[in-house]
């Protein structure tokens, strides 16, 4: 997920709840608790709808890029961690 979105790609996944919760519509999801004829039918629906609607597919591949730039960068998240770190020493050498 987070390759796709930091790729800008249409993102066609599971019904996953961390997806839904951080990522929202950005994404289109297929049901995997379907037979698998049933999941083909939808990936390639999905598919379909990004071809003839390439304006709305890009926005989502966009928006799920901005998201992932704002929330999930490696390089912020090892700042964070960093800070973290110097503000816990901090307090134990107190």
């Amino acid at each position: 997920i987070f390759e796709s979105a930091a790729a800008s790609t249409l993102i066609i996944c599971d019904q996953n709840d961390f997806v839904k919760t951080h990522i929202g519509d950005s994404v289109l999801y297929i049901d995997t608790d379907l037979d698998v004829d049933s999941i083909y039918t939808q990936i390639q629906s999905h598919l379909v709808w990004a071809r003839t609607h390439p304006e709305e597919a890009l926005e989502k591949a966009y928006r799920a890029n901005t998201i992932y730039n704002t929330h999930f960068l490696m390089e912020d998240q090892l700042l964070a961690l960093e800070n973290l770190h110097e503000s816990l020493t901090k307090k134990l050498l107190r």
